[in-house]
């Protein structure tokens, strides 16, 4: 429709040698004698998108936008249709309200800057809508090192879930200097934590999490989740590091989906 309506304009432009009809004499348009003209003289749509290149640029951009818009909104609606059905273990470190009816699933590389740009995000999200969401960290390394920052958070989460997440929190406000000085800076992170050093020894030798971590990755590349960071929100796939808005929009069309709570009126006594 929009490529059918610019076409259109500027067909009855360049009849008109692009002076528009007076107000009080409107003139109809037939579509089939438009595109008849279109066929025979394809050369009138060259001139006249040739006089004003950046009026061109501009709708074309602003075109884009509202078609970006519709597919995520489109997007957003199927995925809450169809929802993705990712494991939710209890047993693991969740952040935010407990009582929250959304999920966020995060699928994470501690060294990725874009999972720290996410981060970021996430925090933003849960402090402007708290009890709304909360969010449960999977990991999905793409580097050894990336690999042994995610045993630590499952390790530390053993201690007290907490410290994990102040832990996360930590690494990627510290990603660069943890990229330049390896596990120097990662000791220092550890020290701040108050951690049971033994404990947290045995834990990262712990096969169990080993294997959490491959079936983390192994369920992110089931649902087609393979770069980082990645999201499952209420069951709607989301790549790449999601401002605010755009969780608010999953929490929005998943809002108009439930169902309203019937209000029970007491019964008079006779």
């Amino acid at each position: 429709m929009f490529k059918k309506a610019l076409l259109i304009m500027i067909a009855i432009l360049a009849l008109s040698g692009c002076q528009p009809a007076p107000k009080e004499t409107p003139q109809k348009v037939d579509p089939e004698q438009i595109k008849t003209l279109l066929q025979k003289n394809p050369k009138l749509v060259l001139d006249a998108l040739a006089k004003d290149k950046l009026a061109l640029y501009e709708l074309v951009v602003a075109g884009e936008k509202i078609k970006r818009r519709q597919l995520w909104e489109q997007g957003i609606s199927q995925g809450l249709a169809n929802p993705l059905k990712p494991e939710l273990d209890p047993g693991r470190p969740w952040h935010g309200s407990p009582d929250a009816p959304l999920v966020i699933v995060e699928y994470s590389d501690f060294m990725c800057p874009s999972c720290a740009t996410g981060a970021k995000n996430l925090e933003k999200l849960l402090a402007k809508h708290p009890g709304k969401f909360r969010v449960l960290l999977k990991h999905n390394p793409h580097d050894s090192l990336a690999k042994r920052l995610a045993m630590y958070f499952e390790a530390i989460a053993k201690q007290d879930p907490a410290k994990a997440w102040r832990f996360y929190h930590q690494v990627y406000k510290q990603q660069n200097k943890i990229k330049k000085e390896k596990m120097a800076a990662v000791q220092k992170i550890l020290n701040g934590l108050d951690l049971d050093q033994g404990r947290l020894s045995r834990d990262l030798a712990d096969p169990a999490l080993a294997q959490r971590l491959k079936r983390d990755a192994e369920e992110a590349d089931k649902f087609n989740l393979r770069g980082t960071p990645s999201f499952v929100v209420a069951g709607v796939a989301v790549r790449g590091p999601a401002p605010v808005s755009g969780f608010e929009d999953i929490m929005r069309q998943w809002q108009a989906k439930q169902k309203p709570v019937k209000e029970i009126k007491p019964q008079k006594v006779e």
